[in-house]
């Protein structure tokens, strides 16, 4: 039962789930399912709107932890004057 619960917590099982019954509707309503596809379209639309800004700030902050850690090791690198 343990499983039954973790499986439940996760994203993917859920996304699996929505997967099965798209495909169970368009199966039951055949051409009728259509009507779904504007939906479908602005899905889409919204999902390629996202994806940019995310690759651009992930690139940003993975540049500045980038520059950093090569700002940590410069100052690992350099003597140290205590005593």
């Amino acid at each position: 039962m343990s499983l039954l619960n973790n499986l439940s917590k996760s994203l993917g099982f859920y996304i699996l789930v929505a997967m099965i019954l798209g495909v169970l509707t368009g199966v039951m309503m055949g051409e009728g399912a259509a009507v779904f596809e504007p939906l479908g379209a602005m899905f889409i639309s919204l999902i390629k709107m996202l994806v940019v800004p995310l690759i651009v700030f992930q690139s940003l902050a993975d540049q500045q932890a980038l520059a950093l850690l090569l700002a940590l090791e410069k100052l690992e690198a350099s003597p140290s004057f205590s005593s």
